[in-house]
């Protein structure tokens, strides 16, 4: 058995979905980004579809985003998993059980990781900003395919890559999961016998 797994790490929302491939090297755990996915949708603004019928579209277009970007590239996914706070935002509660339905629906094992724990593995510490994240995650992937434009004559990365960044500390923070450990530990036993 090869000693390099690939690995998803999801950054679910409704609209930005963030999708990072990683070949990793379970003797060193060494990671290397191969592809940076966005799933983008948004709604519809005409008058002429119900809000729930465009739901159910996005949905479908973020599910297909998703195991498209997964079939055959990744044997074991780490996703943030959202906390929709009602107190907070209506809206939040709403996208909780909308990312969580799109999740159900993955096809490979996934090893579950919360926002706090994403950026303390990245930043080390749990107010970092979108900037902080994009910030980390560039000078620790610079090779990884980031989504750039030119402006001024010059290439400039995206406000579009704080999803993808942010799938990067996902994971990050999971393969420092006790669920994760254990896995590799039956993997490496199995490679013994």
């Amino acid at each position: 058995m090869s000693s390099i797994i690939k690995v998803a790490g999801l950054d679910p929302s409704m609209s930005n979905f963030g999708i990072a491939l990683a070949d990793l090297n379970i003797d060193t755990m060494e990671k290397t980004i191969t592809d940076l996915i966005l799933v983008e949708t948004e709604p519809d603004q005409t008058k002429q579809v119900k809000k729930v019928s465009d739901d159910l579209r996005r949905a479908y277009a973020v599910r297909e985003g998703m195991l498209k970007a997964l079939q055959g590239r990744a044997h074991v996914a780490f996703s943030e998993i959202p906390l929709g706070n009602a107190a907070q935002y209506k809206n939040a509660i709403f996208n909780a059980g909308f990312v969580i339905g799109i999740l159900a629906s993955c096809p490979i094992p996934i090893i579950e990781v919360f926002p706090m724990d994403v950026k303390m593995a990245a930043v080390g510490h749990r107010q970092a900003s979108k900037e902080e994240m994009t910030e980390w995650a560039v000078c620790k992937y610079p090779t990884a395919p980031w989504r750039t434009r030119v402006l001024r004559g010059k290439q400039v990365l995206t406000k579009s890559n704080e999803h993808l960044a942010d799938a990067c500390a996902v994971i990050e923070a999971g393969i420092e999961t006790r669920d994760f450990e254990q896995m590799i530990a039956m993997r490496r036993s199995l490679m013994a016998a």
